[in-house]
């Protein structure tokens, strides 16, 4: 690990500020019918080496997966503007009607950017939301960056094209 580089507790809610590369993975399964029932829910990452993201990220999936929802890695950072609205939105449920059925794996671009480029979340803008494989590593299924202003407007129908809705 480099050692400016602190490692803390980041919530891993895919959804980040304009960053990303892409990987093909499945797809996320579609809701059964109509639009998702339920929260969108904010999951903090756990601190772990940096070799250890992947298969944190395949343990979450699977968790999330056997509860009918689906996991999305998330990467933003406290600065940047289209993440803060986009925490914010999930927090207050703004997200709700479209992704209920969403666990965001939140991350942080700047302390968490190493193990984050191991395990294929890596982006040059954020906020970056990625679809993991079932291995934990970042797919393509993935999108990168956002506007100042009103970022749920332009999150929101590029996060259902990724999601497949």
């Amino acid at each position: 690990m480099h050692p400016a580089v602190k490692w803390s507790s980041v919530a891993v809610v895919l959804a980040v500020a304009g960053c990303s590369r892409s990987s093909a993975a499945p797809a996320a399964p579609k809701p059964a019918e109509g639009k998702p029932k339920g929260h969108v829910r904010l999951v903090h990452a756990p601190a772990t080496a940096p070799d250890q993201l992947a298969p944190l990220v395949a343990q979450e999936r699977a968790a999330s997966a056997a509860n009918g929802r689906t996991l999305v890695v998330y990467v933003g950072a406290p600065w940047c503007e289209p993440c803060k609205r986009f925490h914010a939105a999930a927090e207050q449920g703004q997200l709700d009607q479209d992704f209920g059925d969403l666990d965001l794996l939140e991350f942080d671009a700047e302390a968490d950017a190493e193990r984050l480029l191991l395990a294929g979340y890596e982006s040059k803008l954020i906020p970056l939301l990625v679809v993991p494989g079932p291995d934990g590593r970042g797919t393509g299924q993935r999108l990168e960056g956002s506007v100042k202003g009103d970022a749920l407007a332009d999150l929101t129908p590029r996060l259902k094209q990724v999601l497949g809705r």
